[in-house]
């Protein structure tokens, strides 16, 4: 009878332990859930022209917007992406993007393993208008650096075009709206 009691009482306080784990992983997974539903970092894209050909500049403004309460102080590394709208007869050709890395301090092609600092001030927007084609772009699954111009590696076609801030650890921190472009 003791033996069995005992048994019980070591079942009920193992029982106990796994619910509170549970417990605590769920409660963390919510924080976690909640913390990326509450963005603080906003960006989005406008060009002033829909339709890019060369020699023609492509002017994008870009905002990013702090809603956080607290100034932000990050390494980023901001790219470009151009995917395809609509697949291609060739169906590898409908799975290309293209990437720019890009220096919004200078407005010119970042450096490969370089980051620069975002700070933005708590409740402030941070607007820059950059010339992409005039940064060094390459396709996304080509083990060759950005290397040319837009007009040069990126075929004619539509695209989706958007902007995102990756950190130091190499998570997305913003991703901007897509706005659809035609290359001719």
């Amino acid at each position: 009878m003791k033996t069995v009691l005992f048994f019980l009482m070591i079942s009920g306080a193992m029982c106990q332990c796994i619910a509170q784990t549970d417990q605590r992983d769920a409660h963390e997974k919510s924080a976690s859930t909640r913390a990326r539903k509450d963005d603080s970092l906003i960006c989005s894209i406008s060009v002033d022209e829909i339709g890019w050909h060369e020699p023609k500049p492509v002017g994008v403004a870009v905002v990013i917007e702090n809603r956080s309460e607290a100034d932000v102080n990050v390494p980023v590394v901001p790219s470009f992406i151009l995917s395809p709208l609509a697949p291609a007869m060739d169906p590898q050709k409908g799975e290309l993007n293209y990437v720019a890395l890009w220096d919004f301090e200078k407005g010119t092609t970042l450096s490969l393993s370089s980051t620069i600092p975002l700070q933005v001030k708590a409740g402030v927007s941070r607007k820059i208008n950059s010339d992409i084609a005039s940064l060094l772009w390459s396709r996304v699954n080509w083990s060759v650096l950005p290397h040319s111009k837009l007009y040069k590696v990126v075929p004619a076609g539509r695209y989706s075009l958007r902007l995102e801030l990756t950190g130091n650890d190499g998570k997305t921190l913003c991703s901007s709206n897509a706005v659809d472009v035609t290359i001719k």
